[in-house]
């Protein structure tokens, strides 16, 4: 999934969530029941400003994989990124602000 070309005005809470995690009453599934979030892509992407830049959350079960962020700017924001369950080496990040450095 690839999302490109995105200028966000006004204020937001989250400028940017990718998050598994949808209710804390549901315990871990067999693998095939498990959703899997890989190949996602964000390019050339703006937001004026945001509570939080935002975070990509998976599950201890199945991580985040292939996600990707380029030229991605939050000018105004009152945090950090988050990230969770992410798989780190298949990840990354080049010129976003506030620095990523978690992916």
């Amino acid at each position: 999934m690839r999302f490109r070309n995105i200028t966000m005005l006004g204020e937001t809470h989250q400028a940017i969530l990718v998050s598994m995690h949808y209710s804390n009453d549901i315990g871990p599934t067999n693998k095939t029941a498990t959703p899997q979030f890989s190949n996602i892509f964000f390019d050339d992407i703006s937001i004026a400003a945001a509570d939080s830049p935002g975070g990509f959350v998976g599950l201890p079960e199945s991580r985040i994989e292939n996600i990707h962020l380029n030229n991605v700017h939050v000018k105004k924001s009152g945090g950090g990124w988050q990230c969770q369950d992410v798989d780190t080496k298949s990840s990354g990040a080049t010129d976003v602000t506030p620095p990523l450095t978690c992916l």
